[in-house]
């Protein structure tokens, strides 16, 4: 079963700062270790989809601990958009860890010059 974790709402334009994770197991709690596995994360919103992977979006920082970044963007649209991180091990084997979703909030400035 995927962890949950629910981003705190960002207003479109605004930067979606780096949000780091560290992956463990539950039973026995171990971290997971990330040495040569695939990242994807995955954000959706109706046909609006934004993918981030290692070297495109994500980091891994210390893969024999679990712990990589999502590193800063933003999105372009507003709306609340579903998402997931999913791993895809050496040996082949393809795990969802986290799931959860982001509210982007709608700005007032967007074709505002200030």
């Amino acid at each position: 079963m995927a962890a949950q974790f629910n981003f705190q709402p960002i207003t479109r334009g605004d930067t979606l700062l780096a949000t780091g994770f560290t992956l463990k197991t539950t039973d026995p709690v171990a971290v997971v270790d990330l040495t040569g596995a695939s990242i994807k994360v995955a954000f959706k919103k109706n046909e609006v989809l934004i993918e981030k992977i290692i070297g495109s979006g994500v980091t891994v920082a210390d893969p024999t601990t679990g712990y990589f970044v999502l590193d800063d963007f933003e999105f372009d649209y507003f709306g609340k958009y579903d998402y997931d991180i999913q791993i895809t091990f050496v040996n082949g084997d393809i795990a969802t860890m986290v799931e959860g979703y982001i509210e982007v909030k709608k700005d007032v400035s967007r074709y505002i010059n200030i």
